[in-house]
């Protein structure tokens, strides 16, 4: 994970680096002064009783007495998170700035050690208001290499991605607006550095990793219906270098609505897509989003369906810009996916004075497009259908005192598996917050995981609690 490491703080020092060539330009006096930072060090330890989520029917084999077995599987995580961020806006610069780095050290070595880094950046300069803007994005996101094998650090992986590009505005008429976006993007995976025993299993993957280069054009055409209506078409062309070269091209027309209480959008179109090795094909684009607040409680509902691959998922076309999901891409290779997925989250301050509730559920349906033939199943993902529910709770029993609550349930179908593997996934998480001085808190965890399969050899568990000590400087 080193070698990722090392590309993700290349992203970031690139963002830093244009954030400092542009804010002097930019603005002076009393307008520096609405940029903030932020920093943060936490310092903590977890043990877990199978660091590994090794598989219980291998346990109970294994294991001589249930006392060896706990302690063949259990360790002890000692980590040490850094967190850094910034945040401003002036009359030309606007910015939103935030990254974790996190170490972690196993007492019994049951895991390898382990540096990793997480966050999201955004810049944008407008030199020309409403004319002309230049952005810069990056991520740096952690996901699941395999879903068929344990959620471990061993199978997981990073993925940075690092977008630059212009915004151009035209003003056609008092009601029309025509917008064009190029961009940039190179998108680095985290490639596997399996050794010994482990190497063998490589050779049945087939060659390469989720890394792309991308020239992106969109164009969008907006046509006011009404002060608060709007009738849109949209244009995209993505050129994609990667492991298998492809052209995606999409194609949709959309209504969208700003309302007192909230908004949604809708578009409908086609996409086509053409890769350099086999035959290419069409399909369907829908996009909705929605969302509404009534007074305390709010609704939010995305729904997408499209042709995209697995290098960035879903993220880039996210239609509230929402930063890339962790589970949004999980494939150990370049695959093209036809892709469907619905969200839909509610949230409500008023079920108590002190309370926040989140409900949400979500549908994710990813069909290969790639041809099956040339894939082991045993080992790629393919196609996959999964489902799920959390549920979450924050009480804030004093002012400095917060508990937390959340479960979450998922089911995880593998569409192309030869013994129909499926496995139902369940997650308790219960905390406390206390915040001891102003700048000062303490964190107590425990979470519950469980991994139910229909097939031998695929359910394993985890018991797992510790604490942290945070400081904000």
């Amino acid at each position: 994970m080193k070698q990722n490491v090392s590309s993700s703080l290349r992203s970031i020092w690139l963002s830093v680096a244009t954030l400092g060539c542009i804010v002097p330009f930019t603005a002076s006096g009393a307008e520096t002064s609405g940029i903030t930072t932020t920093a943060g060090i936490a310092v903590g330890a977890e043990h877990s009783d199978n660091v590994t989520r090794e598989d219980n029917t291998s346990r109970r084999r294994g294991a001589a007495t249930p006392r060896d077995d706990n302690a063949a599987r259990s360790d002890i995580e000692s980590h040490i998170r850094l967190n850094v961020g910034l945040s401003g806006k002036t009359a030309q610069f606007d910015t939103e700035l935030a990254y974790a780095f996190t170490a972690r050290d196993y007492k019994n070595n049951r895991q390898t050690d382990d540096e990793s880094i997480d966050g999201d950046a955004r810049i944008l300069w407008t030199p020309l208001p409403d004319r002309f803007a230049w952005e810069l994005t990056n991520n740096v996101s952690d996901s699941v290499r395999n879903d068929r094998l344990a959620d471990t650090l061993e199978n997981r992986r990073q993925r940075n991605i690092l977008s630059t590009g212009p915004n151009f505005t035209f003003r056609l008429s008092p009601v029309d607006r025509l917008s064009a976006e190029l961009r940039y993007e190179d998108v680095n995976v985290e490639n596997s550095d399996e050794t010994g025993d482990d190497a063998e299993v490589d050779v049945t993957r087939r060659e390469g990793n989720g890394d792309s280069e991308r020239k992106i054009g969109r164009l969008r055409w907006t046509h006011g219906l009404s002060r608060v209506s709007d009738l849109l078409v949209n244009a995209a062309w993505e050129d994609v270098k990667a492991d298998v070269d492809v052209t995606f091209s999409r194609l949709l027309v959309g209504y969208s609505a700003r309302l007192r209480s909230g908004n949604y959008e809708i578009s409908i179109g086609a996409n086509r897509v053409e890769p350099e090795v086999g035959d290419g094909f069409d399909g369907s684009v829908v996009q909705v989003a929605y969302t509404h607040d009534f007074g305390g409680q709010s609704l939010n509902l995305t729904l997408v369906k499209e042709a995209t691959d697995t290098s960035v998922g879903l993220g880039t076309n996210s239609l509230r810009s929402e930063a890339f999901s962790p589970r949004d891409s999980n494939f150990d290779s370049f695959n093209i996916i036809e892709r469907q997925r619905v969200d839909i989250a509610y949230q409500n301050v008023l079920v108590c004075g002190a309370c926040t509730v989140r409900a949400g559920v979500f549908y994710d349906e990813q069909e290969d497009k790639d041809d099956a033939s040339e894939q082991d199943p045993l080992i790629l993902p393919n196609s996959q259908t999964s489902y799920g529910l959390n549920l979450g709770l924050v009480y804030a029993l004093r002012r400095n005192l917060n508990l937390l609550a959340d479960a979450n349930f998922e089911v995880i179908e593998f569409v192309d598996d030869p013994d129909g593997l499926e496995y139902d996934v369940s997650e308790y998480i219960f905390a406390v917050n206390y915040s001891v001085l102003r700048d000062f808190s303490i964190a107590l965890r425990v979470m519950q995981f469980s991994r139910d399969a229909n097939v031998e050899g695929f359910d394993n568990d985890e018991l797992r609690g510790g604490i942290d000590f945070r400081y904000s400087f």
